[in-house]
């Protein structure tokens, strides 16, 4: 049988059909496998940063702790060492005694880790062979009798020492100037432990 030029032109235009048709097809595939790798790699770079500024954060963290430490061992000059009530109760009542304030009682709490925001202070001269060591802190509240006057007194005693620091008082005025009154004074103690834990 043979074919008329016509027919073989039909034929031809129908295999060259074909072949589009499959190219398309392959090309989509590809296509559709191309824009899932795409996006796996879009994903692979979002991971990349977020690993890359973690590792930059840690990086920057570790440059700070010397900077921390160095702040923290700056502090400890300041701070009594780590005491046991009854040493504050022989400090605080002592001073009290000496603005002229007359101790009624004192409460001490238990020390605890302390905040050390109020102190912090970096000094980058300062000497890097001195041991690390941790803040603690302790309340207590006093309550003594006296005039304004010896109140004034022992508060500008409290301001001056670096350790201590008033976190609230309360009273009710005398009844006559220059008489006495019962005040409550809150205080925080800070402390510096020198040890391996805190």
């Amino acid at each position: 049988m043979k074919l008329t030029r016509r027919e073989k032109t039909m034929i031809g235009a129908l295999l060259i059909v074909l072949l589009a048709a499959v190219f398309v097809l392959v090309l989509r595939s590809f296509s559709s496998k191309l824009d899932a790798k795409q996006a796996e790699l879009d994903e692979l770079k979002v991971t990349s940063n977020g690993i890359r500024s973690a590792v930059e954060s840690v990086d920057k963290m570790r440059s700070e702790i010397p900077v921390l430490q160095d702040g923290t061992k700056s502090l400890k000059s300041q701070f009594y060492s780590v005491q046991k009530n009854r040493q504050f109760d022989a400090n605080i009542t002592s001073l009290a005694d000496r603005c002229g304030l007359e101790p009624v009682s004192l409460t001490v709490g238990d020390s605890a880790n302390g905040s050390i925001e109020p102190y912090v202070s970096f000094d980058e001269n300062e000497g890097a062979g001195e041991e690390a060591g941790y803040i603690w802190s302790n309340t207590a509240q006093l309550t003594a009798s006296g005039t304004e006057e010896e109140l004034y007194t022992f508060l500008d005693s409290i301001a001056a020492d670096p350790a201590l620091r008033v976190s609230g008082i309360s009273y009710e005025a005398p009844t006559r100037s220059g008489g006495n009154a019962e005040y409550e004074i809150d205080l925080v103690i800070y402390m510096y432990d020198k040890g391996e834990t805190a």
